[in-house]
């Protein structure tokens, strides 16, 4: 999916907030944590890969322009990295 004219910091953040705890992923899961772009930014000065993050399962790579939401989609849900970038867009 393109992701070229959304702000990665803005990706990150909504992501991040729509993502789901999975396994041991619970014990650093806190739900009240909504993460702003703000800092969504500060996090991707120090990487572009993520693939747990507090707890929730990302698996998506924010290095490029296209982002492949296969495995994103395959634990949080069928189409759920596409609805919120779609989100974002709207």
């Amino acid at each position: 999916m393109n992701i070229s004219h959304i702000p990665k910091a803005k990706v990150l953040a909504a992501l991040f907030n729509a993502a789901k705890p999975f396994g041991s992923g619970y014990i650093q899961y806190n739900p009240n944590h909504i993460m702003s772009e703000d800092e969504a930014s500060k996090i991707l000065e120090g990487q572009v890969y993520f693939d747990y993050l507090e707890g929730r399962l990302m698996k998506v790579n924010l290095s490029l322009n296209e982002l492949d939401t296969s495995n994103y989609n395959r634990d949080n849900g069928a189409g759920a990295a596409e609805a919120v970038i779609n989100e974002i867009k709207a």
